[in-house]
């Protein structure tokens, strides 16, 4: 007893953690407001690791949403609880909010700073991470795939898979950029893409403006993507389902493994269809075994009812005729039969 706390107490030394525990409940270790930059609590995170465990593990980490200017880690402890006792690492990150000196560049930066410390905090812990999956709502769904898509290189930890939860994949579309000469007057939050995405938002012209938001639009980078899960309400009213539907056929085109649960019923918190809640949660898990466990993957059984009226294809089907004209073809009959 006496060398498992001074193990414990080794560790805080070591990492600067707030608060460290170990739970015989949870069989995990549990760092809360793990400090992982110099920006005060939007540089910290919460990181579970399973207990008893070493060697290489998985890690499940998820970016909050809040229009990029607010919103934070606290909701997801349920989400890591529940992570860490399947055997995988999990983290949830605050990051800095958007602001004219915070640029989504620098947020994109938080991300790596943040799976470096998980990755160093984890070794000293005899475990070792080297793949992750990230999910992310709302604004975080934005940055997770624009992350996954862009900064591959420089990653610490490998994305090989992400998830997004009502993602803005294209800030090219009407609701981000109105359509009169005042740049960009009303958005997810006001003001908010002028603020994070130009140097100089009072001097920017409608054209440029329209450059910026097709270079920081995930839909821009499908064929630098990696296997992608996409859901979206189809009354979301704050980001529109086309811009979800432009990004999965793109990920289609380019031959990236991916898949759209449309929430018919439901706006933009995705509350109104707990089927496709179920049925997307399963798509997720069959992921982390594919791409984190690295073992094979079939398509997910119990499809709730509505499902069909997203524009998505089956992977046995994609696989079988991917890329030929009978396949656009079959595509289309599907389509009609699911109306």
């Amino acid at each position: 007893m006496k060398k498992f706390v001074a193990i414990l107490l080794s560790i805080i030394l070591i990492s600067g953690v707030l608060s460290i525990n170990a739970s015989a409940e949870s069989n995990s270790f549990t760092y809360d407001d793990l400090s992982y930059g110099t920006a005060g609590e939007r540089n910290l995170l919460d990181l579970y690791l399973p207990e008893n465990t070493q060697g290489e593990v998985g890690l499940v980490m998820y970016i909050h949403g809040g229009s990029w200017i607010a919103g934070d880690k606290t909701g997801y402890k349920t989400k890591l609880e529940e992570m860490c006792s399947k055997g995988y690492a999990a983290a949830a990150i605050n990051y800095r909010y958007a602001s004219l000196d915070t640029s989504l560049d620098d947020i994109l930066d938080d991300v790596t700073s943040a799976l470096t410390k998980i990755k160093s905090t984890a070794a000293e812990n005899g475990i070792e991470i080297n793949r992750c999956m990230i999910i992310g709502d709302s604004a975080g769904a934005h940055i997770t795939l624009m992350y996954a898509y862009t900064r591959a290189d420089e990653a610490p930890i490998e994305v090989v898979c992400v998830r997004g939860n009502s993602t803005p994949a294209d800030l090219t579309l009407e609701r981000f950029a109105v359509s009169t000469d005042t740049l960009l007057e009303i958005s997810c939050v006001t003001g908010v893409t002028k603020k994070a995405f130009f140097i100089n938002p009072d001097n920017v012209s409608k054209p440029a403006a329209q450059y910026y938001l097709k270079k920081y639009s995930p839909v821009s980078f499908a064929s630098t993507a990696v296997p992608t899960i996409l859901c979206h309400g189809g009354l979301d009213d704050g980001v529109p389902i086309a811009g979800a539907e432009r990004m999965y056929q793109e990920l289609l085109n380019a031959d990236v493994p991916a898949e759209l649960v449309v929430y018919p019923n439901s706006n933009h918190g995705l509350e109104a269809d707990p089927d496709c809640t179920k049925y997307a949660d399963e798509l997720t898990y069959q992921y982390f075994e594919k791409y984190l466990d690295n073992d094979g993957w079939t398509i997910a059984e119990n499809e709730p009812e509505n499902f069909g009226k997203a524009p998505r294809m089956r992977r046995n089907l994609f696989n079988m005729i991917r890329g030929t004209f009978q396949w656009i073809k079959l595509k289309r009959k599907i389509r009609k039969l699911m109306q």
